[in-house]
């Protein structure tokens, strides 16, 4: 799993989530933090939802995660 942050047009804090299988990658979530500050433990939480999103909704195992935050 891929894990990024960024700001979008209106200046909106937001982190995204997308599945890297193979050779192919897929957006599974993005997150409006909001006022939350993007700490490594609000990152790591918000990795920890889009691991159970993976596996509940496509019954899909995270092996590993890499993000740049």
């Amino acid at each position: 799993m891929m894990q990024d942050g960024w700001s979008d047009i209106h200046n909106t804090p937001v982190i995204a989530s997308s599945l890297h299988c193979g050779e192919k990658s897929f957006f599974l979530s993005a997150n409006d933090t909001g006022a939350h500050k993007k700490t490594a433990s609000f990152c790591a939480s918000l990795a920890q939802d889009a691991i159970k999103e993976a596996k509940d909704t496509y019954d899909y195992k995270v092996t590993g995660v890499v993000t740049d935050n």
